[in-house]
């Protein structure tokens, strides 16, 4: 049997948890188990907790599976880089690409005037 289940978007602790666990996931272990010669990311050591916490300020309104989706691109760009160093910066240009597809889509979601909006 299919139920719906509705769960509500994860505040700043829960944020917070998800996004130190998967850069854990996503940016430290790469390499880890991997085969021979599996590329490694490097990680500044000024992405750190309270840049974390500030990312997860900043990502008020993102569903768990937006936040996941953010740290996989965070891999990709990390690996995208000369280096595959990932630093603040390009935490950042990516966090602003994604706070912007998250602002679109919020925009493509939104009743248009005169049309039956049903949730």
């Amino acid at each position: 049997i299919d139920e719906m289940v509705e769960f509500d978007l994860p505040g700043l602790e829960e944020r917070t948890r998800m996004l130190q666990l998967y850069l854990e996931k996503y940016l430290l272990q790469t390499g880890a188990g991997a085969t021979r010669g599996a590329t490694k990311i490097t990680v500044d050591p000024a992405v750190d907790g309270g840049l974390l916490r500030s990312v997860a300020e900043r990502t008020e309104g993102f569903s768990g599976r937006e936040i996941a989706k953010l740290a996989i691109a965070w891999q990709a760009a990390a690996y995208g880089s000369p280096d595959a160093t990932f630093t603040p910066e390009l935490l950042e240009t990516v966090l602003a690409a994604h706070g912007d597809q998250k602002r679109r889509k919020m925009l493509w979601n939104a009743p248009t005037p005169g049309m039956a909006y049903r949730k």
